[in-house]
């Protein structure tokens, strides 16, 4: 908004009449409807809206009926860090600012207009602020959405769940919040049209029984078993959810339960899961099309699903032994690990169109880990687009290292690869070691890399050096073992700066070296 061009002389308006008896050519924006006004400003921060205040009064008065109330008291307290040391010195500038919000939203009831988002974010530092929340959301009785996230609701003066008329509720999120279970639960046996239900490291909240939530369809909980407050009953055998996410250390729950019929993504973290307990709830989610995992006791398993598209694991356990995948139309797969897991396993990784691997190696990265990786990625398609994250603090590339008694595969052709350097590495031939490793492992059709995330810039300096000193093809390779990768390559060009046109490899060097800017994307063709 701060670019209209809208002097108030050319303007007037009837507020009554909502309608502009003159206009100038430079504003056209200001007779629109309503509606669309408060869409627009629906579209602003709550810093962007307060600078509409210089636009014609056709915006005050469109702002003061302004659907969506956000209020951050960060605006009336600049550091909230210390709170608990300053309290004598700004529990004056809090309770301006809970009167503003009050204010605020009684304005909106005695206009009878309809608030379609309330956000509020307080940090309190005495409970008598809180005594109107109850009061601001029973006057929302056409609430669809809740949100609570860092709230202590335990007190007498909070939450008053019988006196909230909220039947209209579809979704509920609490996170991070301190309420009795008696009084979460009586809150969801008064909403019984919530679909999206999520309940992330409550305090005090151990059993639920959610059988009345018959529109239920979406369900996410996690506990706090890290300070004991884990749970210890949940019921909702009769629901039939569409997505589950669970995380705890203990399965409270019944698989058997109806819901399984017609699951179609799951994810489970905990230590409970077993190889056994995992083939029985894949074998009952017929319909299961995603599945993550983090589980640190599986050994040996498989996973069996013709409907699966999407995979992905997290924190397996060092002592796995064997994994199978027998799932025709996986399409998405994702990794996270200190050590190349995936190698272990017989997969099947032919029809996965979009591959993500963050490797943490604890140890040095050397030949024999990109041994493992060139034999990994030649499990995917020529058609697979592979995002590589690596965590390493050491880089060497000697192939010589592997030995004759090793057999070499060819190096694999994935369309398009995606690195991302997590971390620095101690030298700079480190990261020679790094670009001479994985183009030896896989030929790429791109290669690309976003500056400013992580150390990509070194790694693509590194890379615009080597290619710019390519000579011509020498027979200096003795073995596959131990072949220059850059004697495969015909040609290479780069995109640098979001173009379409091609630039030499000296250029982007040059690029790179003076005015590329951070969150820029460049990218490697190669022909091989």
């Amino acid at each position: 908004m701060a670019r209209t061009s809208c002097p108030r002389k050319h303007i007037k308006i009837d507020v009554n009449l909502g309608e502009a008896t003159k206009i100038g050519p430079e504003d056209r924006i200001s007779v629109l409807p309503d509606d669309i006004l408060r869409h627009i400003l629906s579209l602003l921060t709550l810093h962007e809206v307060g600078r509409t205040s210089i636009l014609p009064k056709r915006w005050h008065y469109v702002r003061s009926s302004f659907p969506y109330l956000a209020f951050d008291q960060r605006f009336f307290i600049k550091n909230l860090s210390d709170i608990e040391k300053r309290k004598p010195a700004i529990e004056g500038k809090v309770e301006k600012f809970e009167k503003y919000v009050h204010g605020s939203v009684l304005k909106f009831c005695k206009h009878n207009i309809t608030m379609r988002r309330f956000c509020l974010f307080m940090c309190l530092i005495n409970f008598r602020y809180i005594s109107d929340l109850d009061h601001w959301i029973w006057l929302a009785e056409s609430l669809t959405v809740l949100r609570l996230n860092g709230c202590w609701l335990n007190s007498n003066e909070c939450l008053r769940v019988d006196t909230i008329k909220i039947h209209f509720l579809r979704e509920l999120c609490v996170v991070n919040v301190s309420i009795p279970e008696h009084t979460i639960q009586k809150l969801i046996l008064g909403c019984p049209l919530i679909n999206s239900l999520t309940l992330l490291c409550c305090w005090n909240v151990k059993n639920l029984a959610l059988s009345s939530l018959v529109m239920l369809k979406k369900l996410e909980l996690q506990d706090r078993s890290n300070i004991g407050d884990r749970f210890e009953r949940i019921e909702f055998q009769e629901l039939k959810l569409r997505s589950l996410s669970y995380s705890a250390d203990n399965m409270v729950f019944d698989i058997n339960s109806k819901f399984r019929k017609t699951l179609e993504v799951l994810s489970i973290k905990g230590s409970f899961m077993t190889d056994r307990l995992l083939k029985r709830i894949i074998s009952k989610c017929v319909r299961l099309k995603s599945l993550e995992l983090s589980c640190s006791k599986l050994k040996r398993f498989k996973i069996s699903s013709p409907r699966l598209k999407k995979l992905s694991l997290y924190d397996l356990s060092e002592h796995l032994d064997n994994g199978v995948l027998d799932t025709p139309n996986l399409r998405s797969f994702r990794y996270d690990g200190d050590k190349v897991v995936p190698l272990l396993f017989s997969l099947d990784m032919s029809s996965v169109q979009d591959a993500t691997l963050n490797m943490f190696y604890s140890s040095d990265l050397n030949a024999f880990q990109f041994f493992e990786l060139r034999s990994y990625f030649g499990k995917f398609s020529q058609e697979t687009t592979l995002t590589l994250h690596i965590i390493s603090h050491k880089v060497t590339f000697l192939p010589e290292e592997l030995g004759e008694n090793i057999s070499v595969p060819s190096p694999s052709n994935i369309k398009h690869l995606k690195l991302e350097l997590d971390s620095p590495l101690k030298e700079k031939e480190n990261y020679e070691a790094l670009v001479d490793g994985l183009l030896w492992s896989s030929h790429p059709e791109t290669l690309s890399m976003e500056l400013g995330w992580g150390y990509n810039n070194e790694v693509a300096k590194v890379l615009c050096k080597r290619l710019s000193k390519i000579e011509q093809r020498q027979d200096c390779c003795s073995s596959a073992r131990n072949d220059c990768w850059h004697h495969c390559l015909k040609h290479v060009k780069c995109v640098a700066n979001n173009k379409v046109e091609l630039i030499s490899c000296n250029s982007l060097l040059k690029l790179l070296l003076s005015n590329l800017r951070n969150g820029q994307k460049i990218m490697f063709r190669f022909q091989w």
